[in-house]
């Protein structure tokens, strides 16, 4: 071989790379990933590293490039952090009860990692404590504070790249929330016998209440989890008892309550900082169909609802069945790429449709695009009829705007399969200022939304939910119902107050504050340090505080560099390189050559 500084083989490598490789090598861009990922995306439906992601994971462990901190969607049942112990608590009074869950996590690895858990609660109940621990000792444990929503995100995302322990909980849906802790401390030299190594550990505890439902004290229903996993050796206890392995489960649905509590009328006061509110929920089992209503049924076209064929036929055999003959239902079908949304008018109408489903879409642009078709016609409800994968999708630049003050009628979610891991902000705040809802079956949807309209009032989880202006119910010390209410009274207020400012968020997040609850508008994050605490001050006080931004969990990914990639004319850094090469090259030359003569010549 010739032994050539590598600059000169750099320029020597430009016109064998343009005249002899070409068939060989991708004629792109470096930036063509991105792009071939929105492609993928627009078709198929599913971010590229979701549906892709064991490939993907294949091709990092063949180079030295590494994905991002932060558990993003290449983590989804990744195995990395073993959740070692787990533990509940539950403290019933009559019909409500604290429950507390403990769970220890142990990382074998040698890095940090970051666990994540998207999971849904009943809509009544309420997140009301959140802490991290390297240890047991519960007075050492870090403890949560209620921020607002755009400023606790803001603060997670910088401490995490920091490398500097936080814990994030949000809600980003009705019902769904969002859990993050970081950093499960890589494994180290066991102190006690130098030639081992011992797992990290941490220790994370949340508490939450919640009212009592036919089926027992209702648990978290788990929709997505990152690096995080269980085996059959994972402990488990419930109430002080060791329990059954649950391996395909993060929780069971329901602890069961014994004896069963009877469900009660609860009443209490609520006080702003200027207004007073009464509110009460009573127990109420009644179920009605919907009579003489018009609505709207929104058809999600895209290409994953293919997955829910069997589902959507089911839907629409109910419908025929049982709502259309006392009802009106106007049909929109959404689409994507080159084709064009329909308005078919009575459902009647889809039997002479072959509905193809394709591409991708948002909820944004659906709601978007019923919007431009409707006209002037107006309805009882909205019903939108969709999957649960919609949020990795809504990274789409530029998103459309949603005007929830626009739909003129209640908005819900029919999600056929599983409730979508999160919602952005957007979608939140139209479903509930509409005064709307969501769902996972159309019977359950149609019976809520009949129930509520009929009744005048909110039903939620089995209770009738008011809330009333003044007031002087008494409030217990102690009373279980407090956060509870709370959290329905930023819920109304909410939608008496679609036009909200700066000063209505932070009057409604100063009622979560004060009852230390998590909202759609208001997080909870554990700091461990003064600089932390000093980072989130400065972000409470922005203006952007509760703006918060998509996560759809893609990640970026570092590109490896290519040996054919050179660049047409040195810049001058290059030719001062190259020059440093020959001098060093002549010089090498010039000392083999005076050690290759003869012993005497001169």
């Amino acid at each position: 071989s010739v032994k050539l500084p590598r600059p000169w083989g750099d320029r020597l490598q430009a016109p064998t790379t343009m005249l002899c490789c070409p068939p060989f090598l991708y004629q792109g861009s470096l930036n063509d990933p991105a792009e071939a990922g929105r492609l993928y995306e627009q078709f198929f439906d599913v971010p590229i590293q979701k549906a892709e992601a064991s490939t993907i994971r294949t091709a990092l462990e063949s180079t030295v490039n590494r994905d991002q901190i932060q558990a993003g969607l290449l983590d989804i049942d990744q195995q990395r952090v073993w959740l070692a112990k787990q533990e509940i608590q539950v403290q019933p009074q009559a019909d409500i009860a604290q429950i507390a869950i403990h769970e220890i996590y142990e990382n074998n690895t040698n890095e940090q990692q970051e666990v994540f858990y998207g999971f849904s609660l009943p809509e009544t109940a309420v997140i009301t404590g959140l802490w991290l621990g390297e240890t047991e000792d519960l007075s050492q444990r870090y403890t949560h504070v209620v921020a607002p929503r755009g400023a606790a995100q803001q603060v997670y995302t910088q401490e995490v790249q920091r490398r500097v322990d936080p814990a994030l909980l949000e809600q980003v849906g009705p019902q769904q929330y969002r859990l993050r802790a970081f950093p499960i401390p890589p494994r180290q030299l066991d102190p006690e016998s130098l030639s081992q190594r011992i797992p990290g550990r941490m220790h994370l505890w949340m508490t939450y209440q919640v009212m009592v439902t036919p089926g027992g004290w209702p648990l978290p229903h788990r929709l997505e989890q990152r690096n995080i996993y269980w085996t059959a050796q994972t402990e488990r206890w419930h109430n002080g008892t060791p329990a059954s392995q649950l391996l395909d489960q993060w929780f069971p649905p329901y602890l069961s309550a014994t004896p069963p509590p009877s469900p009660q009328q609860h009443q209490i006061t609520l006080t702003t900082a200027d207004e007073t509110y009464t509110i009460s929920a009573q127990p109420f089992q009644e179920q009605r169909i919907p009579q003489d209503r018009r609505l709207a049924l929104v058809l999600d076209t895209s290409r994953s609802m293919w997955q829910q064929r069997g589902s959507l036929t089911e839907t629409f055999q109910w419908l025929n069945t049982l709502f259309v003959p006392n009802n009106q239902v106007d049909l929109y079908l959404s689409a994507s790429a080159d084709r064009d949304p329909q308005f078919l008018g009575e459902i009647s109408e889809l039997e002479q449709q072959a509905i193809t489903f394709y591409g991708s879409l948002t909820l944004p642009e659906i709601l978007n695009q019923f919007e431009m078709m409707r006209a002037a016609r107006s309805y009882d409800a909205i019903l939108l009829v969709t999957d649960a994968g919609i949020y990795d999708l809504s990274s789409r630049d530029p998103a459309p705007e949603v005007d929830s003050a626009a739909l003129g009628a209640p908005l819900w979610l029919v999600h056929l399969g599983d409730l979508p891991l999160a919602y952005e902000d957007a979608i939140l705040e139209a479903i509930t200022d509409s005064r709307g809802g969501i769902g996972t079956s159309i019977q359950t949807v149609m019976t809520r939304l009949e129930t509520q309209m009929s009744q005048g009032s909110t039903i939620l989880d089995g209770y009738r939910w008011q809330l009333a202006e003044g007031g002087s119910a008494a409030v217990r010390n102690g009373d279980p119902f407090v956060p509870l209410a709370a959290r329905y009274g930023i819920r109304a207020l909410g939608y008496r107050q679609t036009d909200r400012n700066l000063d209505d968020l932070d009057r409604i997040h100063a009622i979560a504050t004060r009852h230390d609850i998590v909202t759609p508008f208001s997080s909870m994050l554990v700091l461990v340090n003064d600089r932390q605490r000093e980072a989130l001050a400065a972000a409470e006080a922005a203006d952007d505080r509760f703006e918060r931004e998509v996560e759809t969990g893609t990640e970026s990914l570092t590109q490896p560099s290519s040996p054919f990639t050179v660049t047409g004319v040195p810049e001058p850094e290059e030719w001062l390189l190259i020059s440093c090469a020959l001098l060093l090259g002549a010089g090498i030359l010039y000392r083999r050559r005076l050690s290759t003569r003869p012993i005497g010549e001169v």
